[in-house]
């Protein structure tokens, strides 16, 4: 169970957390790509190779992302970042990675 509070939250509470969320073996953003964005009438979600937009009061529709240059739009248009192309090159082969390693 967790409790919030409106107490100010200072960086040496967080900055440690993030390191571990992001750098242990196994952590989920350390080896799959995650990106989720609500917007009126909904929530896109990217996982890895998988794009979901949830609308309100319907089912979920679906549809792979594979490729650096696929990624590179679908951050752009549809999450609004503009990722160097280096960095979308490393996230198309983590995603695909975790693609190949999925068991459903």
């Amino acid at each position: 169970m967790y409790q919030f509070d409106l107490g100010p939250q200072l960086p040496a509470d967080i900055l440690p957390q993030n390191w571990f969320t992001a750098t242990r073996p196994g952590a989920l953003f350390r080896d799959n790509v995650v990106v989720t964005r609500p917007v009126p009438g909904g929530r896109y979600a990217l996982f890895n190779q998988v794009l979901t937009w949830r609308p309100l009061g319907a089912a979920p529709e679906r549809r792979k992302i594979a490729g650096a240059a696929a990624l590179a739009a679908v951050l752009r248009e549809v999450f609004g970042l503009n990722v160097p192309e280096h960095e979308v090159a490393i996230a198309a082969e983590v995603a695909a990675k975790a693609a190949l390693q999925m068991d459903f």
